[in-house]
């Protein structure tokens, strides 16, 4: 009797859970992009997924969805950020025939310096950015008020 109660004692008491091992269980990766600032605590976990998986793992975008709570948008921003920062490129070949083959994706325990492309959802337009428009607006609005103002002060004397 006392021994059960010592046995039920015990496990509630344990706080750390082993397993059992396996055939090289720990990924070692360098600790730059765990101390890097740039990236958010969703890209550091990502960027440690994709780096924990064999050198000839194929990224699929969809799997990655469907391997955590997170959403499409969650993944595509987590990948967006590992590219902005060089833990990430994207690369699409073509065939011999000129057609594109799928996307490849390259991961990279450090960051890589690369000449950043614009990216499609925010593309380079060939007219600079506009200055305020409604600043503007309210500036001349005043302008023509003040000379409204003037002529007629000019008519009354």
């Amino acid at each position: 009797m006392k021994k059960d109660k010592k046995d039920k004692k015990d496990k509630k008491n344990k706080t750390i859970v082993r397993v059992i091992k396996r055939e090289s269980p720990f990924v070692q990766i360098d600790k730059i992009p765990i101390n890097d600032e740039r990236l958010s605590w969703k890209a550091k976990g990502l960027l440690v997924y994709l780096i924990s998986k064999p050198d000839d793992w194929t990224i699929i975008i969809s799997d990655l969805v469907n391997k955590a709570k997170d959403g499409r948008d969650s993944v595509y921003a987590g990948l967006k950020e590992l590219e902005q920062t060089g833990y990430l490129s994207r690369v699409r070949e073509r065939d011999s025939n000129g057609k594109f083959l799928p996307m490849e994706y390259r991961i990279y325990e450090t960051p890589q310096i690369t000449e950043i492309e614009p990216l499609p959802d925010f593309p380079d337009t060939d007219f600079p950015d506009r200055v305020n428009p409604t600043l503007l607006i309210m500036i001349l609005i005043k302008i023509i008020y003040l000379i409204m103002i003037l002529i007629m002060m000019m008519n009354y004397y």
